[in-house]
């Protein structure tokens, strides 16, 4: 059974983990933030979202084994030492064949389609997103490369490929966490750039033990 935050915050309940939202203004902004904190025993987590995670996205472009390049104005990824625009114009247009491109360049290649409509989401394929059956909002001049020496199967290399796009939605919907533990009051503990809800839960969960 796949892991959700349901199923994972259940088993925290069986060991009689419980849960409350606390708020705390900023200072220098007079912002108000909600936060989630989850108590055991002697022991909190107040699972804060993080606000500076540059480094996140410095990771991904080092990354050349797994990786977007993405041509909208609004959100614009490039990694013209491996693959450049004209080349994904190329393919999209029909003017360079797909699997011609992808031995190649040594990569599994995907097509991605990116939605701009008050921030921006992305999705493998060339299909219309939810809410925009038009597509008036959406644009496909993206790509997602998994290096072959990173999976030896297209299939592997398309669930790769979806991890990403996932990870990407995740940074630009700002579900980014950092958690500070607590014992008695008193801070002993704290990790930052946690991706994702049911990231942070699962890292309480193997905390606890």
């Amino acid at each position: 059974m796949a892991k959700t935050i349901e199923t994972i915050w259940q088993d925290l309940k069986k060991r009689g983990a419980k849960e409350e939202e606390k708020e705390e203004t900023i200072p220098a902004s007079y912002i108000t933030n909600t936060y989630k904190v989850v108590k055991l025993k002697d022991l909190e987590f107040e699972i804060k979202t993080e606000e500076d995670y540059d480094f996140l996205w410095d990771d991904l472009k080092e990354d050349n084994e797994v990786f977007l390049v993405n041509y909208h104005r609004d959100f614009w990824v490039e990694k013209n030492d491996i693959i450049t625009k004209e080349e994904v114009v190329g393919l999209y247009n029909g003017e360079i064949d797909w699997k011609d491109l992808e031995r190649e360049k040594s990569y599994w290649i995907f097509e991605l389609a990116c939605y701009v409509h008050s921030g921006v989401a992305l999705q493998l394929g060339r299909g219309s997103f939810v809410g925009d059956a038009g597509g008036w909002d959406t644009s496909r001049v993206g790509l997602v490369l998994v290096s072959k020496k990173e999976a030896k199967t297209r299939k592997k290399a398309e669930k790769m490929a979806k991890n990403l796009v996932n990870y990407y939605n995740k940074l630009l919907d700002g579900e980014v966490y950092s958690i500070i533990i607590k014992r008695s009051g008193e801070e002993i503990d704290s990790i930052g750039g946690i991706v994702g809800e049911l990231e942070a839960y699962s890292w309480i969960k193997g905390y606890i033990g």
